[in-house]
């Protein structure tokens, strides 16, 4: 790995093709964590065993099974640590546990509130 890294340093080009590579999977986890923030419908095939019953002559009565597949879509629930992760950095002035980012918010409204007590309606 040392070496690998030593060569992102000396050769620009391959640390650009390394970021390139990564910016998809970026663009698809950024996708299934937003979806899994939100909720979403699965489809999925569901294995069915059927039986049909006849009558042979001279035989008695056969019965066949098999297998056939049906759909069921089914609900996936949003989960809440995806909404809170997604808050925390995406709209981290109001969802921030970071004492100062708080403070900062509370100043904030303080002066949005005096705004609008000395605005004239």
């Amino acid at each position: 790995p040392s070496s690998f890294y030593d060569w992102m340093k000396r050769f620009p080009e391959i640390l650009e093709a390394v970021k390139k590579g990564k910016a998809p999977v970026d663009v698809e986890v950024e996708n299934a964590l937003l979806k899994s923030a939100l909720g979403y419908y699965v489809t999925l095939k569901k294995p069915v065993k059927l039986k049909t019953e006849r009558q042979k002559p001279g035989a008695g009565k056969i019965v066949e099974e098999r297998i056939e597949y049906v759909e069921e879509q089914i609900y996936v629930a949003p989960q809440n640590t995806a909404q809170i992760f997604w808050l925390k950095n995406r709209r981290p002035d109001r969802w921030s546990n970071d004492p100062q980012a708080l403070k900062l918010r509370e100043k904030e409204l303080e002066l949005q509130e005096r705004k609008l007590e000395n605005s004239e309606w």
